[in-house]
């Protein structure tokens, strides 16, 4: 189910914020277009899901009963028939020149809806759905399901659940254990890495997003450990979840950041995501060491004032290092080691989850 949104992750010596913010926009405007950044290295960001390998909401349903109802309880259902209708949405468009509606443009579809391969065309099916964050289900969802012959959920070796989570991960799905890439689809989406869409558009380049807070408010779903009830996090689950969301955010600021070829609105937002994104890691990194970030960060130039010196090559090399650090992050941590990170975790939800 959904865990994402409206659509790969630090640090030792002197920690502080962004640096040569001034020197970096000369760089900017006068240097020649930065090349493209990599897309998310998850397999099944949005922007990468495949509306040929997409089975729609009502396969999940069909085993996720209390999950698809809290679903259609969130913003992330009714962009499908909201968003197209809100004057904001359509001045977008119009400023953009896209014609037919958002639901008939890649620009918006992407990230505000769920696409599907239907009579030979990609057509939008619902809103941020299931797939959107869980990766598109045709390869896995067989696999997802199978817990051996005559086994239930509750049955299954250890054996066979492994391998099962083993071959469903191979082939593209994104299961809740695996934080990084579901933190990676959420940014690949909540920041907003098309400059033309902000400058030209008037877009927001990208949502206030925190981890914790937002997966634990509207979207949250959790049925797997009662059936009965929509759980929190344990403690220790929501540590993980805000250092990757803190990570991820530098991430996809820095993606978003190697976009910039002029002045404008959307240089101006990134810069200050970074920022800011680069903050909020200090602090983390100041409460708990975290190898896999402070071996990435270790080696960054800074200025005497402790902030980063950014530079194509940073630009260019760093997201992907976070990725791969947040990755081996999550693989190697579960939380119990990180209760010093538990001051900086927000006490107020992003909105009511149902219960």
């Amino acid at each position: 189910m959904n865990t994402g949104s409206d659509q790969s992750n630090q640090r030792t010596g002197a920690r502080s914020t962004i640096a040569g913010i001034a020197a970096l926009a000369m760089l900017f405007v006068f240097a020649p277009a930065l090349r493209a950044a990599p897309e998310a290295v998850s397999p099944g960001t949005g922007l990468h899901m495949d509306p040929a390998k997409v089975v729609g909401s009502g396969k999940c349903a069909e085993c996720h009963k209390a999950e698809d109802n809290a679903w259609q309880h969130t913003h992330h259902f009714a962009t499908f028939t909201a968003l197209p209708k809100e004057k904001r949405a359509k001045e977008i468009a119009d400023a953009m020149g896209l014609e037919g509606g958002i639901r008939r443009n890649g620009t918006c579809l992407n990230c505000h809806f769920t696409v599907q391969n239907k009579e030979g065309a990609a057509t939008p099916v619902a809103g941020v759905s299931c797939e959107s964050c869980h990766g598109a289900a045709k390869d896995w969802l067989t696999l997802h399901n199978d817990y051996g012959q005559g086994k239930t959920r509750e049955t299954e070796s250890a054996d066979h659940k492994k391998k099962r989570h083993d071959d469903a991960d191979a082939t593209g799905m994104i299961r809740k254990d695996r934080v990084s890439l579901i933190a990676a689809n959420c940014y690949s989406c909540h920041t907003v890495p098309n400059q033309d869409l902000v400058n030209k558009g008037g877009h927001k380049a990208g949502s206030d997003l925190e981890l914790v807070a937002w997966s634990q408010g509207e979207v949250r779903h959790n049925y797997l450990v009662n059936q009965a009830k929509n759980a929190v996090e344990t403690p220790q689950r929501k540590r993980v979840l805000y250092v990757v969301g803190q990570a991820t955010d530098l991430e996809f600021s820095l993606r978003g950041a190697q976009k910039i070829t002029e002045k404008g609105a959307y240089r101006d937002a990134m810069l200050a995501r970074v920022r800011n994104a680069t903050t909020k890691l200090d602090e983390v990194l100041k409460k708990v060491k975290i190898a896999e970030y402070d071996q990435v960060l270790a080696g960054i130039p800074r200025a005497e004032n402790g902030q980063l010196k950014l530079s194509k090559d940073l630009l260019a090399a760093l997201p992907d290092k976070l990725a791969a650090a947040s990755q081996a992050f999550v693989a190697s941590n579960d939380g119990a080691a990180l209760d010093g990170v538990d001051e900086l975790l927000p006490k107020d939800a992003k909105g009511s989850a149902q219960p």
